[in-house]
């Protein structure tokens, strides 16, 4: 939210009588009650009471979903940094502690030490008063003392003197944990004189450059790229474990150095309760859920008492709370504001509503504020009151977190936030700790005994790099081992000749034979299967473009209205898909879209608003999908959605008899049914629409050739909008750019709340509680059991956990009715567990079910638990999946690395291209036909899409001749060096981190991406040996010698010999002596030319230069 937007609503709030009684009391008392502080008054009373005082904030609240809102809420009302969430500490079941989690109260320590230290050295406040939001829980647990920390900081500075040795044991005793490269919060790493440490308490890491014992530089560095950003002039370090860790045996003997966070406190520090009769009821559950708080605070069993207790904790401090009921902690306020009104998006309900808050108000000018979570929104609905009576209320429009509206009357106020006037809840945007993507381990790295493609010679494993002797000089290569154990030493120049073997989870390729014609036959018969694909899908494309549809309207007040009232903020990728689709119906020419994206990120939506505009046009929609169950959903989607429009949606299934289906029939013959959602009855020759203006088609890929051509034989020039839950891959897209309008859905939801995962021991108390806890809250849960050689008798083990609660059963080897009847009878709540195998990875959507316990996680690949998870967390409740595996000890390295995985990654598509490159292999299995997914197997993905874009291009050149450039592959220019050139393993110690390096040297395009290279290594590891030098100076000339057209380049100590290929000749018309003399002329260096062997040239060192950076500067001159 704008700052001078919270400005002015804090002003209104200061100026009230209520203020000005809050003021004088505050003199006085040391604790006050408020009450009717409504909505999200209170929090911006507490930004006022907090300015007033500059001192710490503490808000106690009951619960961690509230104080993770209230965080981002007092972000926005304070615009400032010194806000922060204290979490309860969590650890992980094999020990490790939860990260982000640490990463939270290592902050909130921090913030608190540095207040205290600028107060009691009398300095200028630096940084203003923090404010922490905790919950009982989190401010009762045992963390270490003021004091042990304040001993163990360590303050570095530029310019600094201390011995290297003994700084690097005390990172480690401080709590770092050496890693090759560090990438995690808690991490260090140590390269020559190069150290970097990621502090849990800071977003971003740290390098600390040494010569000798001195500290040259201390940088921050971007994880991701491993680059250095900003320079810091000083930095202070903390030990990095805070919370207790002993065992309760233990706990005794180090009473003296624990303490809780209250102890961190100041004495001027002001206490914010929020809710005190939620807290009780939060204490008492704590009580009988967790014996570690009983013994350690030495509470009580009855709630008042528990509360008397935990008061006692804030007698040192003043003290606000906020309450409706309880009047029993001092001196009571009653601020006499209301909540926001629930009006459910209804516009006319929303001018009543004002109308009554002008009737009743005293003041001429009454301030409305209408408080959005984007500018998007604010913008939509800026639109939309703009057009109509709402646009005499002088509404002000802002964007920000603000958590609860309010009406004030008394003060003429009236704030209202988006999220409330459309009926839906508010999510909290996680504070994000960790980069989203892949580490630059998991990106970068080629690990010994992984399938690599080599383009020429096929597919062999990897293991690993080994120097050979070129000459007098060394030169590094990676080792490729075949069948037979026949051994290829691919050189460094080469290395982009290699890539990673990727396909689908699961498949091992078969190892070629060097020498063999096989794998030649393969690639031929691959690259002739794609270009067939490729030319039949141009040609598709050219007849779609030449036809002639209905140019729909632009978008009208309901459509706006509609598109306002959607759950979700939309994301990027979104708002692109439904701009692209709009843009298409506005268009002539007839529309044939693919939507791709992973169910629940708003392909529904889309298809919804095209459907709706389609209708405002007096054309019809269908909408075709591959199941009954699936058609049941869309229908109450679409209803829903539209309900409040003059819109008659119809289904035609199974479900319906056999008169209801005529008379929809009926209906649709004559136009009263707008939008008609069924399965394959759709194709019936019974099925006759008035005037069909859309086709949506849900699951594509599931409909034959001969069910599509029916569909497009019913309405020849309509458009039609295709969806996938399988997602296209980027480069796949591109390559297939003008043979298939596609758009991508690859960003979830952003307000959609994270799935919490937990990883636990199979522990049948532990099922029964989670299962209850879902049933108590109104939801279901699935259970997932992946063998159906055993599915009943794991059914029968729930039924005797959960005697309560019914059960069903769901696997793939049920017959298709029976099937649908189970997952039907879930989806209406017949039952609420669901046993099932795999067969509810993908399809349905059922917002009710958000708990999931998946059994033998170990057992499933890092996609399908991806998949699975996604079947939870589609509403506005908290989702949580625990992963139930046997004893640790029983699990291998790679089942625990998957885990951790899918554990540490809870945002939905926030880390799991691993898992996403499975599904894209699916979706280009979906996009080009089932048996592409057999030719990636065979060849890897990256090779197939590589063939592919080739065999586009030539498809493309060979229909469009005049239009499409022909694709020439220049020879590329073979250099010699008399030096060594490689990465010394004292320089870059690790094979894995050499490898990838080698490789981007390899595929470097230009000399530009060479300089970065360049630069990288120089920030990453120190100043850059001889042989590194040489690397890097070889790619240049490479890349120089090649664009020049130079067959071969030899490079000695005192002259450098170059030999064009046969294709470089002057243009048609230019004298050959011209064109030596243009050449001779743009050298920077002088040049002799000969003829022998082939036209080349000689140049000869200058005295005092090197020959390798000679000749760069050389070649460089010669470019045109």
């Amino acid at each position: 939210m704008s700052l001078t937007a919270f400005e002015q609503i804090k002003q209104l709030v200061q100026a009230s009588s209520q203020w000005e009684e809050l003021a004088a009391a505050w003199q006085k008392e040391p604790n006050l009650a408020i009450k009717n502080a409504a909505g999200s008054l209170s929090s911006i009373i507490i930004t006022l009471l907090r300015d007033r005082e500059d001192a710490p904030v503490l808000c106690l609240v009951p619960h961690l979903d509230q104080a993770e809102r209230m965080r981002e809420e007092m972000f926005d009302l304070l615009g400032s940094t010194s806000v922060f969430h204290f979490p309860p500490s969590k650890i992980m079941p094999w020990g490790h502690r939860d990260a982000p989690t640490v990463s939270q109260q290592m902050e909130v320590v921090e913030a608190l030490l540095g207040f205290r230290g600028q107060s009691q050295n009398g300095n200028g406040a630096t940084n203003s008063a923090p404010m922490i939001i905790a919950t009982p829980k989190a401010l009762l647990a045992p963390i270490v003392s003021l004091d042990f920390l304040q001993a163990r900081k360590l303050a570095l500075r530029v310019g600094d003197e201390i011995p290297f040795d003994t700084l690097l044991n005390q990172l480690v005793e401080m709590g770092f944990e050496r890693q090759p490269v560090v990438e995690l919060q808690g991490e260090m790493s140590v390269r020559g004189g190069i150290v970097d440490l990621f502090p849990f308490s800071r977003g971003i890491p740290i390098r600390f450059e040494f010569w000798g014992d001195k500290i040259e530089s201390i940088r921050e560095f971007d994880p991701t790229t491993q680059r250095s950003e900003q320079e810091l002039v000083a930095i202070t370090l903390f030990p990095q474990i805070i919370e207790d860790e002993g065992s309760k045996s233990k706990q005794k003997k180090a009473a003296e150095k624990t303490t809780t966070l209250l102890n961190y406190f100041p004495e001027n520090t002001l206490v914010c309760i929020h809710k005190p009769e939620q807290i009780i009821a939060a204490l008492e559950h704590s009580k009988k859920n967790e014996e570690e708080l009983a013994e350690v605070d030495d509470l009580d069993d009855e709630g008042e008492a528990l509360w008397e207790a935990l008061l006692k904790r804030f007698e040192r401090f003043r003290r606000v709370t906020f309450t409706q009921f309880r009047h029993d902690e001092g001196h009571a306020l009653d601020f006499l504001a209301q909540p926001q009104p629930a009006i459910h998006g209804d516009l006319k309900a929303l001018r009543q509503e004002l109308e009554k808050f002008n009737a009743k108000i005293e003041f001429r000018n009454p301030r409305l504020f209408f408080v959005c979570e984007s500018a998007s929104h604010a913008e939509r609905l800026s639109d939309l009151f703009a057009e109509t009576e709402l646009a005499q209320f002088n509404i002000e429009l802002i964007t920000g977190n603000l958590n609860h509206g309010f009406v004030w009357n008394e003060v003429g106020l009236a704030v209202y936030t988006d999220h409330e006037f459309y009926g839906r809840t508010r999510r909290p945007q996680r504070k994000r700790r960790y980069k989203d993507g892949l580490t630059f381990r998991q990106l970068k790295t080629l690990a010994r005994g992984d399938y690599v493609v080599h383009i020429d010679h096929g597919i062999g494993v990897y293991q690993g790099l080994q120097k050979i002797k070129a000459g007098a000089h060394e030169r590094e290569c990676l080792v490729i081992h075949y069948q037979d154990n026949d051994k290829l030493y691919v050189p460094l120049e080469k290395m982009d000749c290699v890539q990673k073997y990727t396909s689908r989870e699961s498949v091992v390729p078969k190892i070629h034979k060097l020498g063999s014609p096989d794998w030649e036959r393969l690639k031929s018969r691959t690259k002739k299967r794609i270009k067939d694909i490729a030319k039949d899908l141009i040609a598709l494309y050219a007849a779609r473009k030449a036809q002639k549809g209905h140019a729909f309207s632009q978008d009208t007040l309901w459509q706006k209205e509609l598109e306002a009232s959607f759950e979700f903020e939309e994301t990027p990728d979104q708002t692109k898909a439904i701009e692209e689709v709009k843009l298409d119906m506005e268009s002539e020419k007839p529309m044939d879209r693919l939507v791709c994206g992973d169910v629940g990120f708003g392909k529904t939506e889309v298809a919804i608003r095209a459907a709706f505009k389609a209708v405002q046009d007096g054309k019809q929609a269908a909408i075709l999908v591959p199941t009954t169950l699936l058609a049941e959903q869309h229908f109450n989607t679409f209803r829903q959605r539209l309900s409040r429009y003059p819109v008659k949606v119809e289904m035609l299934s199974r479900f319906r008899t056999r008169a209801e289906q005529t008379a929809t029939l009926e209906l649709l013959k004559d136009g009263k049914v707008d939008i008609i959602i069924g399965t394959h009855r759709l194709f019936s020759k019974d099925v006759a629409f008035k005037d069909l203006g859309l086709i949506v088609i849900d699951e594509e890929q599931r409909f034959g050739v001969r069910h599509k051509e029916r569909l497009k034989s019913i309405k020849v020039n309509a458009d039609v909008l295709a969806l996938s839950a399988t997602p296209i891959p980027r480069t796949l897209n591109m390559a297939l750019m003008g043979v298939r309008d596609m758009t991508n859905i690859i960003t979830p939801p952003k307000d959609r709340q994270p799935i919490q995962t937990e990883v636990s021991q199979f522990e049948r108390d532990l099922i029964r509680q989670v299962i209850m806890r879902e049933i108590h809250r109104g939801g279901q849960v699935f259970f997932v059991h992946n063998r159906v050689h055993s599915i009943y008798r794991m059914a029968g083990l729930i039924k005797k956990l959960v005697p309560e609660v019914e059960i069903g059963v769901a696997h793939g080897q049920m017959n298709e009715h029976e099937l649908e009847k189970v997952m039907l009878g879930f989806i209406n709540r017949e039952f609420n567990v669901l046993v099932a195998t795999m067969i509810i990875e993908s399809g349905l959507d059922i917002p009710n079910t958000n708990t999931m316990i998946i059994n033998r996680a170990d057992r499933f690949g890092l996609a399908q638990l991806y998949q699975l998870r996604g079947r939870v967390g589609r509403s506005h409740h908290k989702a949580y999946c625990y992963l139930m595996i046997p004893p640790i000890r029983n699990l291998s390295l790679e089942a625990i690395k998957r885990l951790e995985t899918i554990e540490e990654f809870t945002d939905l598509g926030s880390g799991l291209q691993i898992a996403m490159r499975d599904l894209e292999i699916r979706g280009a299995g979906n996009m080009l036909g089932a048996e592409q997914s057999g030719l990636i197997d065979a060849i890897g993905y990256d090779l197939y899409v590589r063939i592919l874009d080739q065999a586009v291009r030539e498809a493309r050149y060979e229909a469009m001749p005049e239009t499409e450039p022909l694709l020439v592959e220049h020879e590329q220019c073979k250099v010699e060096l008399d030096e060594d050139a490689f990465l010394p393993e004292d320089y870059v110690s690790r094979a894995e981190e050499r490898v990838a390096i080698y490789r981007r040297v390899a595929e470097a395009q230009n000399l530009k991406e060479i300089e970065a290279i360049t630069e990288e290594l120089r920030d990453r590891f120190g100043r850059l040996p001889g042989p590194a030098q040489n690397l890097l100076g070889l790619a240049s000339v490479r890349l120089l010698g090649t664009r020049l057209g130079l067959r071969t380049l030899r490079i000695l100590t005192k002259e450098s010999f170059g030999v064009f290929s046969d294709e470089v000749r002057p243009q048609q018309g230019e004298p050959f002596k011209n064109w030596v003399g243009s050449i001779v002329q743009r050298a920077a260096v002088p040049i002799e030319f000969f003829q022998n062997g082939g036209l080349g040239f000689r140049m000869r060192v200058p005295k005092g230069q090197y020959s390798l950076p000679a000749t760069v500067k050389l070649l460089a001159s010669l470019q045109k």
